[in-house]
């Protein structure tokens, strides 16, 4: 279990916050994150930690993971902190950490090519029963944000590759295509958001 905070991402920690972004408005707030042990996710988690360090920020944040042993491995240098609290469950059961909470984060799902394979019904249902679950945390909370993390998936194949994506693109999803469980999913997320 890593002790300290690798030195690059104590370097990547001092470039992201002092990105000018308007950090203030995260101050004091408890923000839940599913999925905190994952790569984006996980920056998030050290950024608020960090905001905690560098600027008194007074944020508390949940991290919601599966996994213990994984995230102990990723995140056991914040272990003992009293501005975190980790909370050890499955995404697609119901929210039962601590309390209410101002923001909630939803990072969490299978995102490897590995698990469309081997388990494509537990992806899609983190997708879409995880995201419901979070949704409903943040309605029991009366959360004041929340913010799902989607994927390019979503927009499936397109006609012609060289035109940008936007927000009104779409194209098909091959439902035999062992990635469907993951796209789908998505899409499905962002429908019950």
């Amino acid at each position: 279990m890593p002790t300290t905070r690798h030195p690059i991402i104590e370097q990547d920690l001092k470039k992201i916050v002092s990105s000018g972004l308007p950090w203030d408005r995260l101050f004091g707030k408890r923000v839940l994150i599913s999925g905190a042990n994952g790569l984006i996710p996980s920056y998030i988690l050290e950024t608020l930690i960090y905001l905690n360090e560098t600027a008194h920020a007074g944020i508390h944040a949940i991290a919601l993971v599966r996994n213990k042993e994984r995230a102990i491995r990723r995140l056991g240098h914040l272990a003992g902190r009293p501005d975190l609290s980790m909370v050890v469950q499955d995404v697609r059961d119901p929210y039962g950490g601590p309390g209410a909470v101002d923001l909630v984060i939803h990072a969490a799902s299978q995102a490897s090519p590995k698990a469309y394979g081997t388990d494509p019904v537990g992806t899609f249902a983190a997708n879409i029963m995880g995201t419901w679950r979070m949704l409903e945390a943040a309605r029991d909370s009366r959360s004041e944000g929340f913010l799902f993390f989607s994927s390019g998936e979503v927009y499936g194949r397109l006609e012609d590759p060289s035109v940008p994506v936007n927000e009104t693109s779409f194209g098909s999803i091959d439902p035999l295509s062992a990635r469907s469980c993951y796209a789908e999913g998505k899409r499905g997320g962002e429908t019950l958001c």
